[in-house]
C-alpha cells in the first residue's frame, strides 16, 4: 500500500469531513477545517492512496510545542498503519520547525488510539475530568518531549 502524506489544502477539505464524520461523534464543521487552514498556528495533513485522501492530522505550532488536534482514518483503511504515518510525518514537519515537545488529549476509553500514541513515544501525563461534552467523559493528557 503506497501511502503518501503531504500538507492538506482547501481541495482536501470535503473529504476530511467525511472522515471526521465517520471517525468522531462530534465531528467538526467544513467552516472550522477552512479557519484552520487560515490560522497561521494550524498545520493540517493528509494521507492519500491513489489521490484519494484516506485520513488526516492535525496540529497547532506554538513557540516549540506541538499540540494535537485531531488525529482520523477512514474506517476502510484502518489498521493498516496509516495513523502512525500520519503521525511520523507531522512530528518530522513539526522538528524541522523547531518542536522539541508534543502534546494531545484522547478520550479514556480510546484505548486503540492510546495504544497507538504510546508506540510513538507518548507517555500518559494527566487527567481532564469530563473534558468530552457529548458524555462527559475524561480526556487522558499525553506528552511526547
Amino acid at each position: 500500500m503506497n501511502v503518501h502524506v503531504r500538507l492538506m489544502t482547501e481541495n482536501d477539505i470535503d473529504n476530511v469531513v467525511e472522515i471526521s464524520s465517520l471517525s468522531f461523534s462530534h465531528s467538526w464543521s467544513r467552516s472550522s477545517y477552512e479557519q484552520e487552514l487560515q490560522n497561521s498556528l494550524a498545520k493540517y495533513f493528509v494521507a492519500e492512496i491513489n489521490d484519494k485522501v484516506i485520513g488526516f492530522i492535525g496540529t497547532w505550532l506554538i513557540v516549540d510545542e506541538s499540540h494535537i488536534t485531531n488525529v482520523a482514518v477512514h474506517p476502510d483503511f484502518r489498521k493498516n498503519g496509516i495513523a502512525s504515518k500520519l503521525i511520523e510525518a507531522m512530528i518530522s514537519y513539526c522538528k524541522e520547525h523547531g518542536c522539541i515537545a508534543y502534546t494531545l488529549e484522547v478520550r479514556a476509553g480510546n484505548t486503540p488510539a492510546i495504544s497507538l500514541y504510546e508506540k510513538h513515544g507518548f507517555k500518559q501525563d494527566g487527567i481532564r475530568k469530563g473534558y468530552y461534552q457529548d458524555n462527559n467523559e475524561d480526556a487522558i493528557l499525553m506528552w511526547l518531549k
